[in-house]
């Protein structure tokens, strides 16, 4: 949601350019910061942490599907064939920005329905393909025992009711919104008082200020050694601004007539894709240690650093 209203605000006062690196810095944050100390913060505990190798490839693919919609624009400006923000390309940009959404919508049901298993965690989600057979409940016998362990490890006390929850989700959205107006309309100050370029602002800052709670609770899930939650999060909130997010933002200018596409740059584009090809490699083994934490830490160190020196094309 943080995304969401920030992305907005920025939108209806003209910053296009902030929106499109704000919401690339929030993907490459998630994946390669918040996965990078989630590995670091639970090699502590344990040298190796197992987590659901399917849901993982899961988020990875969709991250790549929605970096290949990205691309489309970048590579046809690039070699001549369109122009930037031009009607050839906001026909392009919308057109894959409702495949994206009608692909986060399956991605939905495949989370929630037909595969849920893998997206629990714990034991129960290292169940074998071949135990999701259509119309047949999946025996969780052989797992009774470690799950009942677990709730005598550690019991959680139920904080706020639905009605609760519900409540305090709305007031937080509420202030969030406020704080995103005043946060909004500060950056083109900031960057002039502090010499920082727009794009260090878009890409770093407003991504990890805006994502601390969220940075926070993966890092505390894999500490505990829940790396499934912990990869839920990071993964999770990373595949939701890609596929729901950005192509949200896309169809929202065109219905306030702000010409915003998936164009966002060929150096913007190719830092992400390779985000995403070396977090692929991390988590396609289904295990990951400190290791694996420290190099994907080190990857978004370095990006965030070009982000100094590069400065987004605002027009």
């Amino acid at each position: 949601a943080t995304e969401l209203i920030v992305s907005l605000f920025a939108l209806a006062k003209g910053l296009l350019g902030v929106v499109q690196v704000s919401l690339l810095g929030s993907i490459i944050s998630n994946t390669l910061l918040v996965l990078g100390c989630s590995c670091i913060a639970g090699g502590i505990k344990k040298p190796v942490q197992k987590f659901n190798a399917t849901a993982a490839s899961a988020n990875t693919t969709l991250l790549l599907m929605s970096i290949l919609g990205m691309s489309i624009p970048a590579l046809l400006a690039s070699l001549g064939e369109m122009k930037v923000r031009e009607e050839t390309d906001l026909q392009i940009s919308r057109l894959t920005a409702i495949i994206l959404l009608f692909l986060y919508c399956l991605y939905i049901y495949f989370q929630l329905v037909t595969h849920r298993i893998y997206f629990e965690g714990g034991e129960v989600a290292n169940l074998s393909v071949a135990t999701l057979v259509p119309g047949q409940a999946i025996s969780r016998m052989g797992t009774q025992d470690s799950l009942d362990s677990d709730a005598e490890d550690e019991e959680e006390e139920l904080i706020f009711s639905l009605v609760g929850g519900l409540f305090w989700l709305g007031v937080i959205t509420v202030i969030i919104a406020f704080l995103s107006e005043f946060l909004t309309g500060a950056i083109e100050g900031a960057t002039v008082d502090y010499s920082i370029n727009q794009s260090f602002v878009g890409f770093v800052i407003l991504p990890i200020v805006g994502n601390a709670a969220e940075h926070a609770t993966a890092i505390t899930m894999a500490y505990k050694s829940k790396m499934d939650l912990a990869l839920g999060v990071a993964l999770g909130s990373a595949t939701q601004i890609s596929l729901f997010v950005v192509p949200f933002m896309v169809l929202a200018a065109w219905a306030i007539g702000q010409p915003l596409d998936l164009f966002f740059g060929a150096y913007e584009t190719a830092v992400t894709f390779i985000s995403t090809v070396v977090l692929g490699f991390a988590v396609a083994d289904g295990e990951t240690n400190w290791l694996e934490g420290a190099s994907l830490l080190s990857a978004y160190v370095i990006i965030a650093v070009s982000f100094l020196f590069f400065e987004h094309e605002y027009n």
